[in-house]
């Protein structure tokens, strides 16, 4: 049985456009956005792999489970490097905001601290909704190499790394940083919408 809201795309729609009004109300810098969904791909790979580990199905077991994670979290370790050197130190210095990346990346802005708690709590809330053989279809279902979550992450470091700048000639440094967040929170949603986390929901 499904909890229609949390599971409902309407949700997945708001928490992808959240970082919106961190942008807007908290002053979240563009490292701040990338690394938010950072932590919650992490945390989809951690359900990924619990699903995997509690399933008693061929493609199920403890061992499968703990290579998937490893796999999963050391390629995602390869793009922190990145938002760190290119969003973080690089793109930081150029907008006068220092070492102010460092706070988000250790959880010392209470306003980034608190959001992704609360996302990580409806991310559990919402596994814990589903009855089992949807959680291991839905999950298992999720590559550890590649999927659609990471192809954003790649495209959009190398391209809003960038087009921020451009954004930033453009108009003011304020509006294009909102501007900037809302284009990839749309990019974001679009390609979820075809990933099989959400097909199956």
């Amino acid at each position: 049985m499904h909890l229609t809201f949390l599971n409902s795309r309407l949700l997945q729609v708001l928490k992808n456009f959240y970082p919106v009004l961190g942008v807007i109300f908290f002053d979240w810098s563009v490292f701040a956005i990338f690394y938010a969904y950072w932590l919650e791909t992490l945390a989809i790979g951690f359900f990924s792999a619990l699903s995997i580990g509690l399933s008693k199905n061929e493609g199920g077991g403890l061992l499968k489970a703990i290579s998937y994670m490893i796999v999963r979290t050391l390629i995602l370790l390869f793009y922190l490097i990145f938002i760190v050197v290119f969003l973080g130190v690089i793109m930081s210095s150029e907008q006068g905001r220092g070492y102010e990346w460092v706070t988000y990346l250790t959880f010392i802005d209470s306003s980034f601290r608190y959001s992704m708690f609360v996302l990580f709590v409806l991310k559990l809330i919402g596994f814990i909704a589903q009855n089992s053989e949807s959680s291991v279809e839905k999950y298992m279902s999720i590559p550890a190499i590649f999927d659609g979550r990471q192809i954003v992450i790649h495209v959009t470091i190398i391209v809003g790394f960038f087009g921020y700048f451009k954004m930033q000639e453009l108009l003011n440094p304020e509006i294009g940083l909102v501007v900037f967040t809302l284009i990839f929170a749309t990019i974001k949603t679009i390609v979820e919408y075809f990933t099989s986390e959400n097909r199956k929901s």
